[in-house]
């Protein structure tokens, strides 16, 4: 089984479609990784939010409109050709999908080193820890 098949796999037994969900990580993978699209949060002024996702504590939700004020729309747009929907549907999965992934990502508060770039293959075992709990 191939690493994205796995991840996929352990998202869908949580309630995910493994389509968009791959398309989300491929996505992502294309934005610098999870750390490129935090950093582009911190920058508009969702740190609480994302320092939220990196602890241990209970994430913060994120909505679709406020995905939209921090990713370009060129770039959202990508997304949502991928999956066949429109922008603020690409906006919805982003808002559904990146707290889980940064959460998966992270731990006390620190990024794995797999959170940036290809990001699939070293973050396999920090999410399955994650989803597992």
């Amino acid at each position: 089984m191939s690493i994205l098949n796995a991840i996929t796999n352990m998202f869908a037994s949580k309630g995910s479609s493994s389509n968009e969900l791959e398309s989300v990580l491929s996505w992502v993978e294309s934005q610098n990784g999870i750390s490129g699209i935090l950093e582009k949060m911190k920058q508009h002024g969702f740190g609480a939010m994302v320092e939220s996702w990196l602890s241990d504590k209970e994430n913060l939700s994120i909505l679709p409109e406020q995905v939209l004020s921090f990713i370009d729309t060129p770039e959202l747009d990508k997304l949502a050709k991928t999956c066949g929907i429109d922008l603020p549907s690409a906006a919805g999965l982003v808002a559904k999908y990146l707290p889980l992934l940064a959460d998966g990502f992270s731990s006390s508060g620190t990024l794995s080193s797999g959170a940036t770039g290809n990001f699939l293959a070293e973050g396999l075992s920090l999410l399955q820890g994650k989803m597992n709990n």
